[in-house]
């Protein structure tokens, strides 16, 4: 894998980790989330797993 598709792979995996945070904020649920944004409810989770563990870093 190249250097780029790696920035790239991380920029998406951050735009998609904001969009959630904001998602849940709004008090949506993780599955709710999962269909809005169109994608698989244990990638949401993984998300949201990692949005907690910044926020208690």
């Amino acid at each position: 894998m190249s250097i780029l598709s790696i920035g790239i792979e991380q920029g998406r995996r951050e735009a998609l980790r904001q969009l959630v945070a904001k998602k849940l904020a709004k008090g949506k649920t993780p599955l709710q989330i999962a269909d809005e944004i169109e994608e698989e409810l244990p990638a949401v989770e993984q998300l949201i797993a990692e949005i907690q563990q910044r926020e208690k870093d």
